[in-house]
């Protein structure tokens, strides 16, 4: 385990399941991801993110460093790994930009010292309160064991013993008539120490400790500084010359595995950082058993992305393929319908990342595939019909799909008449029955909830106010046009009432 990149199986393992093309927009998941690297620009997660696992023991594995990051000691702990390497960086950042050869050489050594400092700290940690996944146990015994490698140990010691040797430089400044020297301490009096013995008897401001100190500045160094660092470098020409010799040893300090364990860390904490006000808003998340096999069903799930952007206000539903394998949604247009099928693939998918889901409690078979069949806007230059569009971008993932997989479609062939939408859906509805995935498909059409292994869902209305969307999705028998019916009803529209109309327009 040592000698293994460290959450090199949590991180990056194979197989992952294959994304259908516009997965991830239709279904929302693309903002999701879009915001949750905010602040994560520089880790490279977003072809973690398109990789969805479809091993449930990877799965499980990724569930179990996120459970160990539940923990606040371990949370912080890799929170603290990342903000030292991220100090690192700076500091070597500062040995680029800086234009004076003794600071670029000094800052590199620096950057150094942080970076082995940040390993040490989170290896320590990781010693002091042990994980239980084996992904971060293999991060500890990977750094420890790169901690005693012998180049790294005999890096450290010369690091420490030559920023010890510098803080221990002393000199003298002599300012003359325009002119500044730099002399050994022994040399001159040390006129500083005896202004500030003289001044010393009128006390010291609250606060402050009697010490001389200049005003505080950038680490841009003008000519007259670069000057003295110049004479300093020549009274300690051994000290100056070691440390550019080391400095020229560190050109490119960065461990593959230690930087392998940052990015794995920075793809959970990620996620932490983006649901965290959801989790304070009071929604649940679970970690969802991955099970081959296994019914798929969900407590109280909801959109992860609907949540974020009305921060928390955002209704629950339950679902379950306990019966069929395809469920069909069918309700009122607005009634919430296109959310619960995003619910349904935001749920697995984020499985399949490893991730607590948005729901209250989930069990859901491993998805080897993921598609998806939304609506396309008509582009002025595409000589496709909107009709032949539909039939082309539905060939992959009727092709595509079969047992494991996972197809979310809304309302395809809604350019079509009818009873042609009607007859082509059937005909997919039925294909992709028999492929063995797993279906959800919103529609106008109630005859397409009807028929072996399909499920029928409704969107509900307020029973006491049929306009009024309630965006709970059951299980329930199509409602057929019931709710046209009713809604002609409330306004005075239905069929008795306009033929008495009509009389009584005839007859007056």
């Amino acid at each position: 385990m040592a000698g293994s990149l460290p959450l090199g199986v949590v991180v990056a393992p194979e197989p992952v399941a294959r994304v259908g093309e516009g997965f991830l927009s239709d279904t929302g998941l693309a903002a999701v991801f879009e915001e949750l690297l905010v602040g994560y620009g520089g880790y490279d997660l977003e072809p973690l993110l398109r990789a969805p696992l479809a091993d449930p023991a990877a799965i499980a594995d990724r569930q179990a460093v996120m459970r160990d990051l539940d923990r606040p000691a371990l949370e912080a702990a890799a929170r603290g790994f990342l903000l030292g390497l991220a100090q690192a960086r700076d500091a070597l950042a500062q040995s680029r930009r800086l234009f004076p050869k003794r600071q670029k050489t000094y800052f590199r050594v620096v950057a150094w010292r942080r970076y082995l400092e940040a390993v040490r700290t989170l290896a320590a940690r990781l010693a002091g309160h042990p994980p239980a996944s084996v992904g971060l146990q293999g991060a500890r015994a990977y750094l420890e064991a790169y901690l005693e490698r012998p180049s790294v140990a005999a890096r450290a010691r010369e690091a420490e013993a030559i920023l010890g040797a510098l803080l221990e430089v002393r000199y003298l400044l002599h300012i003359e008539e325009g002119r500044v020297a730099v002399y050994p301490p022994e040399d001159l009096p040390d006129l500083a120490a005896r202004v500030a013995a003289t001044f010393s008897r009128f006390g010291a401001p609250d606060g402050d400790d009697g010490g001389l100190r200049p005003p505080p500045r950038g680490l841009e160094m003008n000519h007259v500084e670069e000057e003295i660092l110049e004479g300093v470098a020549k009274l300690h020409p051994d000290l100056f010359a070691r440390l550019e010799r080391f400095a020229g040893e560190l050109a490119d300090f960065e461990d593959p595995g230690v930087r392998a364990l940052e990015r794995g860390l920075a793809f959970f904490l990620a996620y932490r950082d983006h649901i965290a006000p959801l989790r304070e808003a009071g929604l649940a998340f679970s970690y969802p058993r991955v099970v081959p096999g296994a019914v798929s069903r969900a407590r109280r799930a909801f959109p992860l992305d609907l949540a974020r952007a009305r921060e928390g206000r955002v209704v629950a539903n339950d679902f379950a393929f306990d019966g069929g394998r395809v469920l069909v949604v069918t309700g009122p247009n607005q009634g919430g319908k296109t959310t619960f099928a995003r619910t349904v693939a935001q749920v697995h998918y984020l499985a399949a990342l490893g991730y607590p889901v948005p729901a209250g409690a989930a069990r859901i078979p491993p998805i080897t595939a993921f598609f998806s069949h939304f609506p396309r806007r008509e582009r002025a230059e595409d000589p496709r019909s909107r009709l032949e569009d539909d039939l082309l971008r539905m060939k992959p993932l009727v092709t595509g799909s079969g047992p494991g997989s996972l197809a979310v479609l809304n309302e395809p062939f809604a350019s079509a008449t009818a009873p042609d939408a009607l007859e082509l859906s059937l005909r997919v509805r039925d294909r992709l029955r028999k492929s063995g995935g797993l279906v959800v498909w919103v529609t106008f059409l109630p005859e397409l909830a009807r028929g072996e292994g399909v499920l029928s869902y409704v969107a509900q209305t307020d029973p006491e106010d049929p306009t009024r969307r309630t965006f709970r999705v059951v299980p329930a028998p199509p409602a057929e046009r019931a709710y046209a019916e009713i809604l002609a009803r409330r306004l005075g529209l239905s069929y008795p009432e306009l033929k008495a109309r009509l009389a009584r327009w005839k007859s007056g």
